[in-house]
């Protein structure tokens, strides 16, 4: 009868089953509880991220809408510098020619030129869907290396002082 335990080392087995159940028990809440943390922490940082973007897509609209795109500039049509426009209609030819000024015009945007704009003779020019015909893009455009262009004009500054 030697393989029978007394009831004392019953309760004594029984108790360290208990003491180890119930640390494997701690054990697992504690992994738990570290791992709610870090999910925690990473659904911050997440929410800081998120709220970053927002608030760089509002910095970048109210760059945009404080600072309209240039236009084009409004050539007067009474005063063309004899430079740059010239009467083709002399040489048996039916239209006017305007070759690119060699200069920017005055109160004409200088480089850097935004993305839709490009840079010739040191001032920006937004490009015409439309081919020169018969070597000339007409009396309103310039033609460069057989393209046409309008000049762009000088964003205007805003105000720097308010009036009362």
């Amino acid at each position: 009868m030697g393989d029978w335990k007394t009831l004392e080392e019953l309760e004594d087995e029984l108790d360290a089953s208990i003491a180890s159940e119930a640390r494997r028990a701690a054990l697992r809440e504690k992994e738990h509880q570290r791992q709610l943390a870090v999910l925690r922490r990473r659904a911050g940082i997440a929410a800081v991220i998120v709220v970053l973007g927002i608030v760089a897509i509002f910095l970048i609209l109210m760059a945009s809408l404080s600072n309209p795109p240039s236009t084009p500039l409004a050539l007067p049509e009474d005063e063309p510098p004899e430079s740059w426009a010239t009467d083709a209609a002399d040489a048996g030819v039916d239209a006017i020619a305007r070759p690119m000024p060699g200069a920017a015009f005055k109160g004409q945007k200088k480089p850097p030129c935004t993305l839709e704009q490009r840079a010739i003779l040191e001032a920006c020019w937004v490009e015409v869907a439309r081919r020169p015909l018969e070597d000339h893009c007409g009396r309103e455009f310039f033609e460069h290396e057989g393209r046409c262009y309008l000049p762009v004009r000088e964003a205007e500054r805003p105000p720097t002082s308010m009036e009362p």
